[in-house]
């Protein structure tokens, strides 16, 4: 098994590597991408790498509603290369903080 962890601020991979740290039952094998989620994904499609979850949290993207469509459209781009990154019964989760955006 193994955990990739992928985000544009090195402060926050940082934390979640003393996170795995304080917890010796998640000692699975932890690669630490610092870089464009978008980009990073895109790269991970091409070589066919496939998860048991997908886990998507990105920032919000839609603090206006100026921003609602562009936000959605980034939401859909990442849900889109979230899920060609799953295994056949894989999950997807995706969480949003843009209040601006409604289901």
């Amino acid at each position: 098994d193994e955990v990739v962890s992928v985000d544009i601020c090195k402060k926050a991979l940082d934390e979640a590597a003393n996170n795995f740290e304080l917890n010796p039952p998640l000692q699975q094998v932890h690669e630490m991408v610092c870089g464009d989620a978008f980009e990073e994904m895109k790269q991970m499609i091409r070589e066919n790498r496939k998860f048991d979850v997908v886990i998507v949290d990105p920032p919000s993207m839609a603090s206006s509603k100026q921003h609602v469509d562009k936000a959605t459209r980034a939401y859909e781009r990442l849900a889109s290369m979230a899920l060609k990154l799953l295994k056949q019964e894989g999950w997807l989760v995706f969480a949003s903080c843009s209040n601006k955006i409604n289901p």
